[in-house]
């Protein structure tokens, strides 16, 4: 059994079974720091980016599949000021973010765009044969990019310019966030998480729960993960295997889109989708 797995199957205990596991997010401290103005228009994915201390965050800013050339990505400060509103601008409707170098990837519907992060420009556009509706992505340490198409279900590959099918024919639901973690691709659907190796594709089911959409998967810095629920919850999994629920939102009617987290700062960043904000949690 590995690591990753045995920790999974503790969430997926803690999660189930309804344990002193599950802790309250009054229990750990979190602390508000900032939320941005509402110009972000339908922000459903956030990134650090660490080369220049800054976020980017990919904006509808209209119909999730209209190819209407409304979409953009912003530019935003670490402490929540919109720096650039339209960063790149003329997408359709950007969800997924991931970055390698100085590259920054944008799933658009149908298509990845791969950006210059110092030229502000779009360098390459790769059609993805019969997608539907692209979500997320994940970089794994080699560069190569994973996308989730929700609409087909399947997960794909981009490496070295060429786009091919890694997961498909799956009876699961709405495949979304992805989160590269200990050597495995992490992916969240409608009402499950699953680990795959990408050498062989091969699926495990790791987690099950009572939740909306999983929507995004990221990495905490210690060997644990955050996941969010579109409704407006964020989850923690640390290393230990103990669970707890950090952040809620429903209250507030916001969501919780794309998150992500940048553990040399131990900032959370929620993307509020309809609400179109991003806010910033402390996590101690």
């Amino acid at each position: 059994m590995t690591r990753s797995y045995f920790i999974a199957s503790l969430l997926l205990w803690g999660m189930t079974a309804g344990t002193s596991t599950l802790m309250s997010q009054e229990e750990k401290s979190i602390k508000e720091m900032w939320i941005t103005d509402d110009r972000l228009a339908t922000s459903e994915s956030v990134m650090y980016y660490a080369p220049e201390n800054c976020l980017f965050v990919s904006c509808i800013n209209g119909n999730p599949m209209e190819k209407d050339g409304n979409g953009y990505i912003a530019r935003c400060s670490m402490e929540g000021r919109i720096t650039q509103l339209k960063w790149i601008e003329g997408l359709n409707a950007p969800k997924g973010l991931g970055s390698f170098g100085d590259i920054l990837y944008v799933t658009d519907i149908d298509r990845i765009v791969e950006i210059s992060i110092p030229n502000a420009r779009i360098n390459a556009e790769y059609p993805v044969h019969g997608a539907q509706f692209l979500n997320d992505i994940a970089v794994d340490p080699l560069g190569q990019v994973f996308i989730t198409d929700m609409g087909t279900g399947k997960v794909h590959l981009l490496a070295g310019g060429t786009i091919t099918e890694m997961i498909t024919g799956q009876s699961w639901e709405n495949p979304n966030g992805l989160c590269w973690h200990q050597n495995m691709l992490l992916i969240g659907t409608r009402d499950a998480i699953y680990s795959a190796r990408p050498e062989s594709g091969s699926l495990e089911g790791i987690f099950h729960g009572n939740t909306s959409p999983v929507d995004g998967l990221v990495n905490d810095g210690t060997g644990g993960i955050f996941f969010s629920d579109w409704s407006g919850s964020v989850f923690h999994l640390d290393a230990d295997g103990r669970t707890e629920l950090v952040v809620d939102l429903t209250t507030r009617q916001m969501n919780a889109a794309d998150i992500e987290f940048s553990p040399e700062n131990r900032m959370l960043f929620i993307p509020t989708f309809k609400d179109n904000r991003v806010i910033c949690f402390q996590i101690p």
